[in-house]
């Protein structure tokens, strides 16, 4: 569960979406998701994130 769905923050905001976000952090998928790999699934995401930038950071500039 995300940081909503640990409710470390009391309600979620997004301009873009709206009430649809909500419905996300709290389906059916986002709860087993989280049985199967005992972490939130935005930890994932997060990961991936971090590994996307580590490897845009260790390029040279030489393949711009």
């Amino acid at each position: 569960m995300r940081l909503y769905q640990w409710r470390l923050i009391d309600d979620v905001w997004d301009p873009a979406f709206g009430e649809q976000s909500r419905k996300v952090l709290d389906s059916d998928v986002a709860k087993t998701m989280h049985l199967w790999i005992g972490v939130p699934d935005a930890i994932l995401g997060a990961i991936a994130y971090l590994g996307n930038a580590i490897f845009g950071l260790a390029g040279s500039t030489r393949r711009w």
